[in-house]
């Protein structure tokens, strides 16, 4: 039997459990190399599980809509002290969602006295899933334009960091309550625990060969969302190519997360123009956006969000080229808001860049 790894092999993705983050109220939890080890990564898989305290109550608290991802506050990941991916785990859950075509499943604590388990998982993309292969990975291994060109080639960084930003029980069960035995807390135990889905072909990576693109995704955060106004403009950076948005519409009370639907309503208008507005990229209705992630993707997002797609089945040539200031010197998110207490807005920025 032949000692060489089959190359269909080498070339599948494998699961390998990476480390866990304990639970630390309201505190980063960073792990570094070696914890976080240098592999060819097409995901991270994060999987919380834990449970909330709580007992002896006649005042129950109020559910958090979107827990238990409200639990984590933020997920940063940086490579060579770059920053690959960054923003709340309710935003990376809905990426999973255009990503898979399925939300993933969750448990939700209840608000009755006694313990509740709490599940949740959220996957990190680095392969983008309808990137055309326009070349033979077996015979052309270091000049591809598919999948694994934004696959995360780790081991060409010197330094990997995974930090997670915990939030607390009120980002679970909200409101006045009068929990006493035990009061309401989190289980110390809980925990995430992180997995990477591994190539483990090392011609891909090695260094000066396949040239990759980083798969982004970056959080512009707390847009206010107090005020009424018409075709409210927020700047978006330009020097990468964006594959897409998403832009998330809450409340966000004494720290507690909302959802709602009213600071964009259905019948306002969301667009993206180039050039100071002069040039128009994409315009429709929240309503209409919402309807074209049903009809594009099959899925609809949380609700309060949506998704802009960018770029065109996957192909990158098709994707909105805001890496050449030459042609793209600005790009110009445009909303109409209408002002809701404790509002805000969040735009989750999708994009590719050269990497290592």
């Amino acid at each position: 039997m032949p000692n060489a790894i089959p190359f269909g092999l080498l070339r599948t993705p494998k699961r390998r459990f990476l480390f866990s983050i304990p639970y630390s109220k309201n505190n980063p939890v960073t792990k570094y190399k070696p914890d976080f080890p240098a592999f060819l990564y097409s995901k991270l898989v994060f999987r919380l599980t834990g449970n909330v305290l709580k007992g002896g109550g006649t005042s129950f608290g109020s559910v958090v809509t979107e827990g238990p991802y409200t639990l984590i506050k933020n997920v940063n990941i940086k490579c060579g002290g770059q920053t690959v991916k960054d923003g709340p785990a309710r935003i990376m859950r809905a990426n999973n969602i255009i990503n898979n075509r399925v939300d993933a499943t969750k448990v939700t604590a209840a608000a009755a006295n006694g313990t509740s388990p709490i599940e949740a998982t959220i996957e990190i993309p680095f392969g983008i899933r309808n990137a055309k292969l326009r070349k033979d990975p077996q015979t052309n291994p270091n000049d591809l334009i598919g999948p694994e060109l934004t696959y995360l080639p780790a081991s060409r960084y010197d330094t990997l960091e995974c930090t997670v930003l915990w939030g607390d029980e009120l980002q679970i069960l909200s409101g006045a309550n009068d929990y006493n035995a035990p009061a309401l807390s989190i289980d110390p135990t809980t925990k995430i625990d992180v997995f990477g889905e591994i190539v483990e072909d090392p011609r891909p990576v090695t260094i000066g060969s396949q040239k990759y693109l980083v798969n982004r995704q970056l959080t512009k955060a707390g847009i206010l969302g107090t005020t009424t106004l018409v075709a409210t403009e927020t700047k978006l950076p330009v020097g990468e190519s964006y594959h897409g948005l998403i832009v998330s519409q809450y409340t966000n009370t004494a720290g507690v997360i909302a959802p709602v639907t009213t600071i964009i309503p259905a019948t306002s208008f969301v667009a993206l123009t180039a050039n100071n507005q002069s040039l128009a990229i994409v315009r429709d209705t929240w309503a209409g956006w919402t309807a074209n992630n049903l009809n594009e993707f099959g899925v609809t997002l949380p609700t309060g969000m949506i998704f802009i797609p960018l770029m065109n089945h996957g192909d990158y040539l098709q994707s909105l080229r805001a890496d050449n200031p030459n042609e793209i010197s600005s790009l110009e998110l445009l909303t109409d808001i209408t002002g809701v207490a404790n509002g805000f807005l969040d735009i989750a920025l999708m994009t590719l860049a050269p990497g290592q």
